[in-house]
């Protein structure tokens, strides 16, 4: 996510760092690469002033800490005793605050409290976490003189406190990425680090493992024991240079993984050209990178007089005339160039190749509109139960709802990876939204999916949701006065957008960017930045792959 170059509203002093050149060059292992900005901001704290009573000194210690990313928190501990220094964790969490709002500091000679607002905070593994709207912290700073008379902070608590300004001028959002287990395409794992050595965080969670909302779905190939000397990754003009100890991989296939998984995570750091990757100090120089799935994200899906349409690039394919199949509808297709279409007509779920015929691969009343993973596996929901079938229809997996109560789950979308769910579920009078890991064997079967976790929506209705590119859900909601689509990207604030009043699904490409929406009138709308534009497309149910 590119960060925006905000006006800070802390005292600090604001100096542009040098600028680095994107990458250019390495291997596109995903349709959608998320690539910080070389150009960042250094936030300048200065040290105590002589005769500061104990709120202005903790209120100038709070500007010291928020610059303390770029000088290893060195002025913030000078505003610390000596037995303070030694127990203060500053990068133990991040409380995060808008930009807004100003910290209430109270407090007598030697206890004063600072009294905040929260809207987010970052914990040690890069995990932004959303707070309710009413979070509120309050933080407990103890006091002392020295032997020159000046009051120093003796006890504080753990962490920073930032504004939503000084967080993204000194934090940068990136994947860490981890392979499905099949070993075939690499999952991201979005995290907030430090831009100041960026690529040592970034390698440093690699080696600890996935975050906990993605863990079940994903497997690693950095090797067992594995570890960094020093902790940390050298960049020399450009270079990479990542020293794993650990482990020792014998076989070509591990060593590939290695090198794929360390390269596709390192390339996103600004000014960073090349990796190159030892694993006990032998160079995996000369190991190639396999290509990976190849997406094809822009292709769409309807139907016209003609039939079942499928458009890729400036392609149109008629794929099942409409003599053979009419009342045909709900039509999906896969994300990568291999991948198979799906559509429903009556009770039954068909799915097509490009040039081949309709297979019947499933019956039963209310079957929702298909979902196709990269591996061609074909999801949707029957009942309460979420049913996953191959393309010939001789195999399949039935899930049973992760849930006891009496709601029903509606619809169920799959990441074009295949590693996360978006769940619709109404009751009740309300609906909802979820998101849970998917669990698969190691041939990509899937198994199961993971205990769900809530998306955070307002009380309007929710009417469809997909997904654009692997990490950005897209729910689209009916209010009272009018209807909205929310982007909630894994990890970031979510973005809410005006919709037209009758759309009634909506599909995602390979980025936020690209979202349809079909209308009940069969109108279908396109995403223009902020607003819609309608379509001139003769097709009707038109989407990207879903």
């Amino acid at each position: 996510m590119r960060r925006k170059i905000l006006t800070m509203v802390m005292a600090c002093t604001l100096v542009l760092a040098g600028c680095s050149s994107l990458p250019s060059s390495g291997p596109v292992t995903s349709f959608e690469r998320d690539i910080p900005d070389a150009e960042s901001l250094v936030l300048k704290g200065y040290g105590p002033v002589a005769g500061s009573t104990p709120d202005i000194l903790v209120r100038d210690f709070l500007r010291a800490s928020a610059a303390g990313l770029s000088d290893d928190f060195q002025v913030a501990r000078s505003y610390l005793t000596d037995r303070a220094k030694a127990a203060w964790r500053p990068e133990s969490q991040v409380q995060i605050y808008s930009d807004d709002q100003t910290p209430f500091v109270t407090g007598d000679a030697s206890t004063v409290s600072v009294s905040i607002g929260v809207n987010a905070v970052v914990t040690p593994d890069g995990s932004y976490e959303e707070q309710a709207a009413s979070s509120k912290t309050s933080l407990k700073y103890k006091l002392t003189t020295n032997s020159l008379g000046e009051w120093r902070i003796d006890e504080l608590p753990d962490g920073v406190l930032l504004s939503q300004s000084s967080f993204h001028a000194v934090y940068t959002q990136a994947s860490v990425y981890f392979f499905a287990p099949d070993y075939r395409a690499l999952v991201p794992d979005r995290r907030w680090y430090p831009v100041r050595r960026l690529e040592s965080h970034l390698m440093q969670a690699l080696i600890e493992g996935p975050s906990s909302d993605i863990a079940s779905a994903v497997v690693s190939a950095i090797p067992a024991g594995a570890r960094l000397p020093l902790q940390q990754v050298a960049v020399t003009a450009g270079v990479a240079d990542v020293q794993l100890e650990g482990e020792y991989l014998v076989s070509s296939e591990q060593q590939e993984a290695l090198k794929w998984q360390v390269t596709s995570t390192l390339a996103q750091v600004p000014g960073v050209t090349e990796v190159r990757v030892q694993n006990n100090g032998m160079r995996l120089d000369d190991v190639a990178i396999p290509a990976g799935p190849t997406w094809t994200m822009d292709k769409r899906v309807g139907f016209n007089k003609s039939g079942l349409v499928l458009r890729d690039r400036s392609f149109t394919t008629v794929v099942v005339p409409a003599s053979e199949q009419p009342g045909a509808h709900a039509a999906s297709v896969g994300p990568v160039d291999s991948s198979p279409l799906a559509f429903i007509n009556g009770d039954k779920l068909f799915s097509v190749r490009v040039g081949g015929k309709p297979v019947q691969i499933l019956e039963s009343e209310g079957i929702s509109r298909p979902s196709i993973d990269r591996l061609d596996w074909i999801w949707t929901v029957v009942g309460n139960e979420v049913v996953v079938t191959n393309p010939a229809g001789d195999d399949s997996v039935r899930i049973a709802s992760p849930w006891q109560d009496d709601r029903s789950i509606k619809s169920i979308s799959i990441s074009p990876d295949g590693a996360r769910a978006l769940l619709r579920r109404d009751g009740d009078g309300s609906s909802s939204v979820w998101m849970a890991a998917v669990k698969r064997n190691a041939q990509g079967k899937p198994a199961g999916i993971d205990v769900p976790r809530r998306v955070e929506l307002d009380a309007a209705e929710v009417l469809d949701v997909s997904w654009a590119g692997n990490t950005s859900a897209l729910i689209l909601q009916r209010g009272d006065e009018a209807s909205k689509v929310t982007i909630s990207s894994l990890g970031s604030v979510p973005e809410t957008l005006e919709a037209p009043a009758d759309a009634i699904r909506i599909s995602g490409g390979a980025t936020p960017q690209a979202v349809l929406l079909d209308t009940k009138d069969e109108a279908i709308y396109s995403r223009f930045g902020v607003s819609w534009r309608s379509s001139t497309t003769d097709l009707v149910e038109e989407s990207y792959p879903h």
